[in-house]
């Protein structure tokens, strides 16, 4: 005896073998590398998918936190390695293909050993190389729940040229495209595309603009009326005078801006209408955007349609959802990387060296000028209260304003000024700030 839980209705045939949505089934169909290719390529929405999270998570990239000259060297090391843009376009290769890796080139002779992140001195990281799932052939799982590696290969195989290299997992930073939430589903450790999940959204999208396009050749057609056509159409001599009398017919409508009729002939015009077809394509468009979990606006490059539409409860949304990808799943998988980059900027691993991502939202010029005025306040409001020790508010006031990135140039100026002895001085007096209240802006301009 079967039992079934849902719906049905014996006399509309609701739920029964006579509905044809109980016929319904979901069944998994991959896309092919080829055809995965294609779309990126070939289809724009398609390609803005994969491009938009990747490019908005890496744009405003990321600030470190530690001492002046260590936060100097990760930059620079960070800028030597093209950190940034290796990021970015591994975010890419995965979302389109399902996986990518870097591989961490440290020089070492034997890579199928495990890196030694220890033995990794000043500018020991050489290099780091973008490859994609199809290029990092991995060998078979480790499926020991106690290993630290489980889930991930126990080697790759790296073919280029004349050589086929082993790799150590230890080597390479995965970066997955939608995950498989079952690890004993994995084959081989990598993920699915994200262009698998919206595809029939991207379809529709593309056969309703494309059937829209075609439509506009035929937006107005001419319709005539003329008698005997039937008849005589099968006359050869009599289908080469209807094509000459329309040809003079239309000659003279562009010339004279007439049309000529014969007194039995009938003559008339349909339009074709696209408002109905216009909100299909947008609906379509909204569906696509859903799926794809990034706004019309951001997907379209449109503004915010309706009254007093700003979309920026749109971009928000989408923007706590990318910091959210940032810290649940870029951070972990950067995580390797950055350690290496650690050790081969600064040459060790000291404590208390971290990093926060940058805000995706872009606040505008008056709105950082009202922030800085406000920190710049609660600096004199703490120092006025003697809180912290004075060299300790000017260290944390110097690293607030060298974060903040307002004055260009600020880092290398400190630094000349360390080298040269100079110490911090104020620049207006107590007597010049005029009587204000702690808090106050000052109402004196500071001295040059």
């Amino acid at each position: 005896m079967k039992l079934g839980d849902s719906l049905t209705n014996i006399v509309s045939g609701m739920g029964t073998p006579k509905d044809k949505l109980s016929h319904s089934r979901f069944i998994p169909t991959l896309l092919t590398k080829f055809e995965l290719d294609s779309l990126y390529s070939s289809d724009w929405l398609s390609g803005k998918i994969i491009d938009a999270p990747a490019d908005d998570m890496t744009r405003e990239w990321r600030q470190w936190s530690g001492g002046r000259r260590q936060v100097s060297a990760l930059l620079s090391e960070e800028k030597r390695l093209n950190v940034q843009q290796k990021v970015n376009h591994a975010l890419k290769l995965a979302a389109l293909h399902g996986g990518a890796g870097i591989i961490i080139g440290d020089g070492s002779k034997d890579p199928s050993k495990p890196l030694d992140l220890g033995g990794i001195k000043r500018n020991g990281v050489k290099y780091l190389t973008v490859l994609s799932r199809w290029e990092l052939n991995a060998t078979d799982l480790d499926r020991d729940p106690l290993s630290e590696w489980y889930g991930e290969p126990k080697q790759y195989q790296l073919s280029g040229g004349d050589r086929i290299a082993s790799l150590h997992p230890s080597r390479v930073v995965r970066f997955l495209g939608r995950p498989i939430l079952e690890q004993s589903n994995w084959v081989d450790g990598w993920g699915h595309s994200v262009l698998q999940r919206v595809y029939d959204a991207v379809r529709n999208v593309n056969v309703a603009a494309n059937n829209t396009a075609s439509l506009t050749t035929e937006a107005k057609v001419d319709v005539f009326s003329i008698p005997g056509l039937n008849q005589n159409s099968i006359d050869p001599q009599y289908q080469r005078q209807i094509m000459a009398r329309f040809g003079l017919a239309n000659m003279a409508k562009s010339n004279q801006n007439a049309l000529l009729l014969d007194a039995q002939e009938k003559w008339e015009q349909k339009q074709v209408s696209f408002t109905a077809l216009v909100d299909v394509l947008n609906k379509l468009l909204e569906i696509a955007s859903g799926a794809a979990d990034i706004p019309v606006t951001r997907l379209l490059g449109t503004s915010p349609k309706g009254l007093n539409a700003t979309g920026q409860a749109d971009f928000r949304s989408y923007y706590d959802m990318l910091s959210g990808r940032q810290e649940n799943s870029l951070s972990p998988a950067i995580s390797r990387l950055d350690e290496a980059l650690i050790r081969s900027a600064i040459g060790s691993r000291p404590a208390g060296i971290d990093f926060e991502w940058r805000s995706l939202w872009q606040m505008t010029e008056a709105e950082r000028a009202a922030i800085a005025v406000q920190r710049a306040q609660t600096a004199q409001i703490y120092g006025a209260l003697g809180a912290l020790p004075p060299s300790v508010m000017r260290g944390c006031v110097t690293n607030q304003l060298l974060e903040a990135g307002e004055y260009p140039g600020m880092r290398e100026l400190l630094e000349k000024a360390e080298a040269t002895g100079e110490k911090a001085e104020p620049i207006i007096t107590k007597a010049e700030l005029g009587g204000n209240e702690v808090g106050a802006a000052p109402t004196k301009v500071a001295k040059t």
